[in-house]
């Protein structure tokens, strides 16, 4: 093949990717469902570029998903659209960088089905959709072996790869706690070499802990996430992403992937040694079990899908009888099942965007927009003497996604760190309040509000959660 085609393959590839994706609308414009922790990064950096006061900055420091979703936000401020089309594009590098790891490791054909299956699969596609962790710490594992390999080649000890790479480090570490499977495997690693790189090996290893406890001490906690969620209830949804709204999935689809994971990381635990990506992604199936969300099952299936056909092409290749369906036969069986539920699952997911249908938050969260537009109307047809009044003030439990889909303020929910009399003000300041009383999180919220009936009234309770109204006296 001719260099300069096969140097512009990828992109030609990744242009018809998008071009079917986009084209055939398998992916939402809007901006419900997008991730909490996403949401908070994307408005803070539309804030700075807009020199805007954003009551977004009441929640803290975001996770460095800021520093990622900056190139998209300087160019197309306020567009949802632009964000997720970005967000395809660093997938589908994460998912170009895996073919070209997992080709040298694992040979062409692990390299070709399993690149090809996880373009199209409807998981990666889902938490491209709504701006989530998977795909990012995807990339970040990949480029953080890549910057590995360079700064070994590199002739300088603390030099542009060196900082480069502790910044990735920091950055896949702020973002879920499987982050943490890659500074531990590059501790690993660069132990191993502390007898012929002393002064390489030292200071990746004081860098790397350093950045670590830096990002864990500003980030408090990854605080956005449900900690110890049934890993097999939390895979089991991830693996059902795009065949409904807000699917549950089946317990005996989780149980049978988890069978398979087990037996893989004993099969392959001779490479996570030698291989840092390997080890990496090995490693965060483990770790990010603690918070069993949608972006740990995506590390899950990744692991699974490239070492289970590695696995399955290695099985083949023992049997002694001659002849294609013999030695491919069972391999070919699989990646027709995967690829006809994945081309199911995106037609589903398409349907569910064509129908305007949302997970149990969202819907909650458009309900508001329609009371807020309500309210609106009445103030405008009605002039009384609150017309000059100020913009209403929302408290939510998800301020990112709130103001992303209302496009007004809102502030977070009062801490558990509150007094009755600081949360009775800080209630009665407000015009509505947006939590889930079911989530356990807010015991101080609902104990406060019990107390309140004569001053607020209940609004909406849906599945999503409720929204709570305050009277005001006029």
């Amino acid at each position: 093949m001719n260099e300069g085609l096969k140097k512009w393959m990828p992109v030609g590839i990744l242009l018809l990717w998008l071009g079917a994706i986009l084209g055939l609308k398998v992916i939402s414009s809007t901006a419900y469902g997008v991730d909490e922790a996403a949401a908070r990064s994307l408005l803070l950096d539309w804030s700075v570029i807009d020199r805007l006061a954003n009551p977004i900055a009441y929640n803290g420091i975001p996770d460095f998903r800021i520093l990622m979703f900056a190139p998209v936000a300087v160019y197309w401020t306020g567009s949802i659209l632009a964000a997720k089309v970005w967000m395809l594009i660093l997938a589908f590098a994460a998912v170009f960088l895996f073919y070209r790891w997992s080709r040298s490791l694992l040979g062409d054909e692990t390299a070709l089905f399993a690149s090809g299956l996880l373009l199209f699969s409807p998981i990666l596609l889902v938490q491209a959709e709504t701006l989530s962790a998977g795909p990012l710490l995807l990339l970040l594992f990949a480029a953080g072996a890549w910057l590995n390999r360079k700064y070994l080649a590199s002739k300088k000890v603390l030099g542009g790869w060196y900082f480069l790479h502790l910044i990735v480090v920091a950055v896949m570490v702020s973002l879920h706690p499987a982050g943490l499977a890659y500074p531990v495997v590059l501790l690993a690693f660069w132990w191993r070499q502390r007898q012929q790189e002393p002064r390489r090996s030292k200071d990746m290893l004081i860098g790397t802990v350093l950045a670590c406890i830096f990002v864990l001490l500003m980030w408090a906690g990854w605080t956005s996430l449900d900690w110890f969620v049934n890993p097999f209830a939390g895979l089991a949804r991830g693996l059902s992403s795009g065949f409904s709204p807000e699917p549950e999935g089946h317990w005996w689809l989780a149980g049978l992937l988890f069978l398979v994971w087990l037996v893989l990381i004993f099969a392959y635990h001779e490479i996570y040694r030698g291989d840092l990506l390997a080890g990496t992604l090995a490693l965060s199936t483990i770790l990010g079990a603690v918070a069993a969300d949608n972006s740990w099952s995506l590390l899950v299936y990744v692991f699974v899908l490239y070492f289970g056909l590695h696995g399955l092409i290695r099985m083949h290749d023992r049997i002694d009888t001659p002849g294609w369906l013999s030695k491919r036969g069972g391999v070919m069986l699989l990646l027709f099942i995967v690829a006809n539920i994945n081309l199911l699952g995106c037609k589903l997911h398409r349907q569910v965007v064509a129908d305007e249908l949302l997970d149990s938050r969202s819907a909650l969260l458009r309900l508001v927009g329609f009371e807020l537009e309500d309210q609106e109307k009445e103030q405008a047809r009605v002039k009384t003497a609150d017309q000059d009044r100020e913009e209403l003030k929302i408290a939510s439990a998800w301020p990112g996604q709130t103001m992303l889909v209302l496009k007004r303020p809102v502030f977070p929910l009062p801490p558990a760190s509150f007094n009755e009399k600081q949360l009775r003000e800080y209630i009665l300041n407000m015009d509505m309040v947006i939590f889930s009383p079911d989530s356990g999180r807010y015991p101080h919220l609902v104990k406060q509000l019990s107390t309140m009936a004569t001053e607020t009234h209940t609004l909406f309770r849906e599945k999503g959660g409720v929204v709570i109204g305050v009277k005001h006296q006029k």
